[in-house]
């Protein structure tokens, strides 16, 4: 068993366009006001932050939305207000172009900003020194210019696209440059209806201004022209790997998560890499769903989610986890819980997303949700006990070795009882090496681990290693000691879920609803054998 994917960043949770390792520059607008000196963070790391011109008396504001917050201006008059960002460039921004420049974020906007014949988005024509590309819109059509080390315009191109920018929509827009091979590809995305359209890669002549020490300046361009309207999670890389394709993969799969949004439940930008509930004056609501992107599907064999949690038994849970899956980031699943052991209910295709509902029953706490792992379990090569033969697993849960020469295979497997594998392998089979305490062997789609490996000489002369090895729950038998507890009128699961905390292994289904009192002393362990009353669930495994 191997992880297939693992969801546990903030972006992951949010949608919000990603920290890559070549990412330049990222401004989020995530603040509720800007810091005392008018700057809003580059959350990229490198302190490229924007500086908020005309913030004072004017209709600019950081306004909650899809990706938490976003910087908005100049509503009520641009050419009155003036409002624009300033990033002041220290020398660094453009030292590496690398082979591809790519730079693209969210527009919101006005009537005013794609009807004017010259709106500026993105702009380094300001000096100080000469520019090297400019992204506005032309009469509401994306437009992108490029310019050599004299200044000169070496491209200019209005696109005419299928998807029309209108006021108030939310579009994804990314501007590709190809340094070396002198290629230009331009996107748009429409977030209402999910619409795409990519231009045709175009070429251009003449050599970009690899020298530019010129500022970013969002929104306005020679003191004459500004941009009205909402700007979130706008993006700057050079000697990028992004591709077309890349940008689309965002926008689709990013498309319904909304860990950051102000009208949801939950809320995954106060504590980045969790999702809790949102608080509101300072108390939790009872439930909350959460809904994360999209990452890759497309299992070998059949899939199990584990989910990594904090919660507080009886009152707080992850209670319910679903997973719709697509082939085309369009098309999707009905959703479907996970099985009781976290066992993948929808079809195996490309894509998978999840739903996640969080619950607490006190106003003053709330479940946190860490991570979210499928699992690629390979179908077994071997189906049915009597002809099955163990299988050696490697530290990821993937197969490492078929014991095809393993005999007198015994699986003992007892109610409340023993659950033990043993088998013999001669001790010259050229797997023999795979062999080691505390390694995971699988046989049909139970796991054991090595307890021990004992090789010794058979009447006839020949050195046979003998393997004993234990279902993979008798490590619960060697947790840490809990400290003594008792549990008045609470149902199982309750005292189950506390002899379970730092295990690595969650409750699963507890069909016993009769309450009673129990009491924790010295080791607590709970035989998971009782499959008739409890199923159980490990992470990772």
């Amino acid at each position: 068993m191997a992880i297939k994917s693992i969801l546990t960043n903030q972006e992951d949770f949010t949608g919000e366009f990603p920290v890559t390792s070549r990412t330049s520059a990222l401004w989020r607008f995530n603040e509720k006001t800007p810091d005392e000196n008018l700057q809003l963070i580059d959350s990229s790391g490198h302190g490229r932050h924007f500086t908020i011109s005309g913030w004072s008396g004017t209709s600019a504001n950081l306004i909650a939305g899809r990706f938490g917050r976003y910087f908005r201006q100049n509503i009520v008059n641009p050419t009155s207000e003036k409002t624009h960002l300033i990033a002041e460039n220290d020398g660094s921004f453009f030292s590496n172009l690398g082979e591809k420049i790519v730079v693209g974020g969210w527009i919101n906007p006005t009537t005013y900003s794609v009807g004017q014949t010259y709106i500026p988005i993105f702009n380094t024509r300001q000096g100080p020194g000469q520019p090297i590309f400019y992204v506005s819109l032309y009469q509401g059509r994306l437009r992108l210019m490029l310019y050599n080390s004299s200044g000169t315009l070496i491209y200019d191109q209005s696109e005419t696209a299928t998807i029309t920018l209108k006021n108030g929509g939310w579009y994804f827009i990314a501007s590709i440059i190809e340094v070396n091979n002198k290629k230009v590809q331009n996107i748009i995305c429409d977030r209402s209806d999910g619409a795409t359209w990519v231009s045709p890669v175009r070429s251009f002549s003449g050599e970009l201004n690899r020298e530019c020490i010129a500022d970013i300046i969002m929104g306005m361009h020679a003191n004459t022209y500004y941009y009205a309207g909402g700007f979130d999670d706008w993006f700057l890389e050079t000697d990028s790997q992004l591709t077309a394709d890349d940008l689309l993969l965002y926008f689709k799969s990013s498309l319904h998560a909304n860990g950051g949004d102000a009208a949801s439940d939950v809320d995954a930008l106060a504590e980045p890499g969790t999702v809790t509930l949102k608080a509101t004056d300072g108390e939790y609501p009872a439930s909350g769903v959460l809904y994360t992107r999209a990452v890759s599907c497309a299992l070998s064999g059949s899939g199990r989610v584990a989910v990594v949690s904090e919660y507080t038994a009886g009152v707080t849970s992850v209670s319910l986890v679903e997973t719709s899956t697509s082939d085309d980031l369009e098309e999707w699943s009905a959703w479907q819980a996970v099985g009781t052991s976290g066992e993948l209910q929808s079809p195996n295709r490309q894509y998978i997303r999840f739903r996640v509902t969080l619950t607490s029953s006190d106003p003053l706490r709330t479940p946190k949700l860490l991570e979210i792992q499928l699992h690629d379990i390979p179908k077994a090569p071997y189906e049915k006990l009597g002809f099955a033969r163990p299988v050696i697993l490697d530290k990821n849960g993937a197969w490492e070795a078929v014991l095809e020469n393993a005999f007198d295979i015994i699986v003992t497997g007892e109610v409340n009882g023993a659950d033990t594998l043993e088998f013999k392998l001669p001790f010259h089979d050229p797997k023999r090496s795979t062999l080691e305490n505390e390694k995971q062997v699988q046989i049909v789609n139970d796991i054991y681990r090595i307890r021990t490996l004992t090789d010794n000489k058979s009447e006839d002369g020949r050195v046979i290693t003998q393997v004993y090895a234990e279902a993979v729950f008798y490590d619960l038998s060697f947790s840490a000691e809990k400290e003594p507890r008792e549990f008045n009128a609470d149902t199982a699961d309750v005292p189950m879920q506390y002899a379970l905390l730092g295990t690595g292994w969650t409750v699963g289904n507890v069909t016993v609803t009769t309450k009673r009192t129990w009491q924790c002393a010295e080791k607590c362990f709970i035989h998971p054998s009782s499959r008739t009353e409890y199923l159980w669930r490990r992470s990772g495994v």
